[in-house]
């Protein structure tokens, strides 16, 4: 089989052959390079219907599912244990990352201005952040009170 079909197989759930051969490359294809034959761009776009569109017949199919679903969450939010979202198609860029990170760094939340202080960023860019990552439904906003104030706390969303 050339490329371009094993490619077109893969990618392409209306494909006649395309759950025999995505369970045979998963089956007996390392996670990298399964990653490096569809391309990581293709691979971040169809990811989650490959995963999808499987049927998982042995638990070396299952574990490979398992590092691709940690591979697409490290290549798009920089971390590895984010449940892969089908609606990101591109990589977080590295202020958006950052942001992420200061809000996984506290399991109860964390303010705008908590983060503001800790990535020493301009308030207004990181309440943009916030707003991103929680239009990609990887964090969610609850206002408090705090000293008669409100204030935005900002948490991660697993599910």
């Amino acid at each position: 089989m050339s490329y371009g079909k094993f490619l077109d197989a893969i990618i392409n759930p209306e494909h006649p052959e395309h759950q025999s051969i995505t369970s045979q490359a998963l089956m007996m294809l390392p996670a990298a390079t399964f990653v490096n034959l569809l391309g990581k761009k293709s691979f971040i776009e169809n990811w989650t219907t490959i995963k999808d569109s499987v049927v998982i017949t042995r638990k070396s199919v299952m574990d490979n599912v398992i590092i691709l679903d940690s591979i697409w969450s490290s290549i798009v939010t920089g971390f590895s244990f984010i449940k892969p979202r089908p609606y990101i198609k591109k990589p977080l860029s590295s202020k958006l990352q950052s942001t992420f990170l200061e809000v996984s760094k506290k399991s109860k939340g964390v303010s705008i201005y908590d983060i503001k202080k800790n990535t020493g960023r301009a308030y207004n860019r990181v309440h943009e952040d916030v707003s991103k990552l929680e239009a990609l439904d990887l964090v969610s906003t609850n206002l408090t009170k705090v000293n008669n104030r409100e204030v935005k706390v900002v948490s991660l969303k697993f599910a």
